[in-house]
């Protein structure tokens, strides 16, 4: 109904849900909504611009017959938000970084401490995964301090900054008795899909 609305009316409908409507990690298919295929046709008749959801925590953008942004959990590296610009021509989409004060007016480093605390988290989860993978204990430390590199990047959705860390995610990959290879992979397939993760702009009038 709120479709067929803005189409009389010639407005351009944006939809926001929580759960997403297309997979952003084959890993994770949970996440997206039941009806997905029902909604999704619907939305392609009403030429909507701009699917954005949440849930799976990670910033994501997925461009198939519609383009979904999958905004990052605010309580995740890098404390990121998703805003929304809107003309009558055009909509826009990006990231911004939220600030945070002190009584006193001074601004406290959450950026850093969130990254630090992330980076800590993913460094052990890749340590306890290669226990048992048959590498040195110095290429097993390059691959955890890697992982915690590359790991807050995805979520984040800084794909192209994973380009320093190709050699040690395609080791990953190549071990498969590692418990992390096949989330490891997912991030990896997910980097050559798409590379801009945190922006998105359309003009209605060359869509």
């Amino acid at each position: 109904e709120a479709l067929e609305i803005g189409k009389e009316r010639n407005y351009q409908t944006m939809v926001v849900c929580h759960q997403n409507f297309y997979t952003h990690n084959y890993l994770f298919p949970q996440y997206e909504i039941s009806n997905s295929i029902d909604a999704l046709s619907l939305f392609e008749q009403y030429d909507v611009p701009l699917l954005l959801s949440g849930h799976a925590h990670f910033q994501n953008r997925i461009d198939n017959e519609l383009t979904e942004i999958v905004t990052e959990s605010l309580l995740v590296t890098p404390i990121q938000y998703g805003v929304v610009s809107s003309t009558p021509s055009s909509l826009s989409y990006k990231t911004s970084l939220l600030k945070v004060h002190d009584k006193n007016g001074e601004e406290i480093p959450i950026q850093d401490l969130a990254l630090s605390h992330f980076e800590e988290i993913s460094y052990r989860q890749a340590k306890s995964a290669l226990t048992d993978v048959d590498l040195s204990e110095v290429r097993k430390e390059e691959m955890a301090i890697a992982f915690s590199k590359i790991h807050p990047q995805y979520f984040a959705g800084n794909i192209r900054s994973m380009n320093e860390y190709k050699d040690e995610i395609r080791e990953f990959i190549a071990h498969r008795e590692s418990p992390l290879r096949n989330y490891v992979k997912s991030i990896y397939d997910n980097y050559n899909r798409h590379e801009n993760h945190r922006h998105f702009h359309v003009d209605f009038n060359n869509n």
